[in-house]
């Protein structure tokens, strides 16, 4: 589409005027089994071959994988940019992430125990929202280095 297509039209060829599309794609770390992960990496490296012009995480809090990710595109010596997924925790999905059966998504307990004071909090003006502190900034940018696992986590503030 970004050529150009051509289709037919009352018999006629007509060539549609060419487009700037920036194309992603989805891609997962957060499996469970090895060979889960590696049938990702495959179904990856053939997305880019096909065009892919970014790559975006599915939902996972693993800060090791999303690393595994930039080390791979590095050894693959692949220069597109990473983005990792953000998601805004409530406390009814965290009671779920809590039991352990979605991969990459884990919620420890002392997490849910703040997420339940939080949501049981009277003032309906206090809000969470999750912002970019100095050492959250590599998770909400723009991947275009690796950072350590240690440089990603969870950063909260109330507005």
């Amino acid at each position: 589409m970004n050529r150009g297509m051509e289709h037919e039209t009352m018999r006629r060829k007509v060539r549609l005027a060419s487009t700037d599309f920036f194309c992603g794609v989805a891609f997962t770390p957060f499996k469970r089994e090895e060979a889960e992960v590696m049938g990702q990496y495959y179904k990856l490296h053939k997305k880019i071959q096909a065009g892919a012009d970014f790559v975006t995480t599915q939902v996972g809090y693993d800060a090791r994988k999303l690393h595994e990710l930039l080390v791979w595109l590095q050894k693959q010596e692949r220069s597109i940019p990473a983005i990792a997924t953000i998601y805004m925790l409530s406390y009814t999905t965290a009671r779920v992430m809590n039991t352990n059966r979605i991969p990459g998504c884990v919620v420890t307990d002392k997490m849910l125990a703040q997420l339940k004071e939080e949501s049981s909090n009277k003032d309906k003006d206090v809000r969470r929202s999750w912002t970019a502190q100095p050492g959250c900034m590599p998770l909400l940018k723009v991947w275009g280095s690796p950072a350590p696992a240690s440089a990603v986590r969870t950063c909260r503030t109330r507005v």
